[in-house]
């Protein structure tokens, strides 16, 4: 009766969700659409203005076109793109973006009004890519406090949340990072534009006839920016339920379809699968492009029975929630920033984050450790770590990636001992100072010692 209660709880919880996520895709399909329009609207008033000063008859005079733009023009041009840059908080590619744009005197006035409609390209991009972002880390948040809730699981401060969005977001799906999938297919839509503004003005085509063509490219990259955004919320949300099903402890999952499911989603309704294995496009969703399903923990009685024994048996005893390096009396060593760099730099590079600040010293310091490691992408360190510090949650994060770790107080007990092991074992390769070989030794042996309660 228990184990069919919390399922239906779980269950009826995850679907009203579903629900949630369905509006909220709405809801960021209207605002892509919108900000594509807005855009727009700017580039047929470019087009327009052209139209009126060297066209005939309503149609282009391209001799006219051809000749070259005003000191005016170009100047009016130079002074719009300044503004762009002062008053939209460009990110740092829309910026890039803009220097391959500089005027020269002796542009064409068809070149200046391209330079115009690519300069409207670049703020639509810059603005798709901070809409996608910022709707990304809600979703991620929601999903957060979703499982959280579900789970009695706490919720970390917000420095932890952001960083550890940024860890889960900016993870490659298919190969490249949804802001790379944004700007290239931007790039592929300022292209067609130039294409088609070009071709008709050197045709001498009246105005009208390739505003309808840039309208039917506008209407499908607002459907694509949507599709962008759901499918890369999908893919992060699997990625929020792996890792709590993984600090839980939970070995399996339930596939959960949307109501108005594909055939690929319904054939997969009410399937177990190991958490272990879970992965989009697989077993979880995103299955395809616009997935809304989800997933919710598989569990039983034995399952439960097993959970509360091992918070029995470690209430009194150590915080292990997270993976971390106690603190220590002896005189630090700090490592040199270019050997740390060198050491977490396939980590960074695979999508991993270091958090190094004084608000993460301020986070270790009301813990009482010296180091962290929160999950398989996100491990904390104080400005100045030690070599042991830096090895050793490195160590961590690579347990979490390869699933020696659950979530469960015996698989972190055992990780903490394999890790201890693993710095003794390379202690002579990394020069690794004696007063912290001795720290290890030390914490190899109380974890040893809490590995014997829980066996006993």
């Amino acid at each position: 009766m228990v184990m069919t209660m919390v399922k239906d709880y779980w269950t009826e919880r995850i679907k009203a969700e579903i629900k949630n996520k369905i509006e909220s895709d709405a809801e960021i399909g209207k605002e892509m659409m919108n900000l594509h329009n807005r855009h727009l609207r700017q580039i047929e008033k470019e087009i327009e203005s052209f139209y009126q000063k060297y066209a005939k008859d309503e149609k282009i005079d391209v001799n006219e076109a051809r000749k070259r733009a005003s000191a005016f023009d170009v100047q009016a041009f130079a002074d719009k793109a300044k503004h762009y840059v002062e008053t939209k908080d460009f990110s740092p590619e829309a910026n890039e973006a803009l220097k391959l744009y500089n005027m020269k005197m002796k542009a064409s006035r068809l070149e200046l009004m391209q330079y115009h409609l690519e300069l409207e390209m670049i703020a639509l991009a810059d603005g798709e890519y901070k809409l996608t972002e910022k709707f990304l880390n809600r979703e991620y948040i929601q999903e957060l406090n979703l499982q959280a809730g579900i789970m009695s699981e706490f919720i970390p401060s917000p420095k932890i949340l952001k960083n550890m969005a940024k860890a889960i977001i900016d993870t490659p799906y298919h190969g490249a990072t949804w802001s790379e999938n944004i700007w290239k297919r931007q790039d592929a839509l300022r292209t067609i534009v130039g294409s088609i503004t070009q071709a008709s003005v050197l045709r001498g085509r009246n105005a009208t006839e390739y505003i309808s063509l840039l309208r039917k490219e506008f209407k499908t990259g607002a459907y694509e920016a949507r599709r962008l955004a759901v499918t890369e919320t999908a893919r992060v949300q699997t990625a929020v339920q792996k890792a709590m099903y993984d600090e839980n402890g939970f070995d399996e999952y339930i596939y959960m379809a949307e109501p108005s499911a594909c055939e690929i989603c319904g054939s997969l309704d009410g399937k177990r699968f190991k958490v272990a294995e879970m992965q989009p496009g697989k077993n979880a969703s995103p299955m395809h492009p616009h997935c809304r399903c989800s997933t919710a923990p598989a569990v039983d009685r034995e399952n439960i029975a097993k959970k509360l024994k091992l918070a029995e048996a470690n209430k009194n005893s150590v915080n292990l929630n997270r993976l971390f390096r106690n603190k220590s009396n002896n005189k630090r060593k700090p490592i040199n920033i270019v050997k740390q760099k060198k050491l977490t730099k396939d980590f960074s590079e695979n999508g991993g984050k270091v958090w190094q600040d004084n608000e993460a010293l301020d986070y270790l310091n009301k813990r009482n450790a010296q180091a962290m490691n929160l999950n398989s992408k996100l491990i904390v360190l104080q400005p100045k770590p030690t070599i042991s510090e830096v090895l050793e949650e490195l160590y961590h994060a690579q347990q979490w990636e390869n699933g020696e770790l659950d979530g469960t107080p015996l698989s972190i007990i055992q990780s903490e001992i394999k890790a201890q092991e693993y710095l003794l074992s390379v202690s002579k390769r990394y020069n690794i100072p004696k007063e912290e070989i001795n720290e290890t030794k030390r914490n190899l042996e109380y974890w040893r010692k809490e590995l014997e309660k829980i066996e006993n």
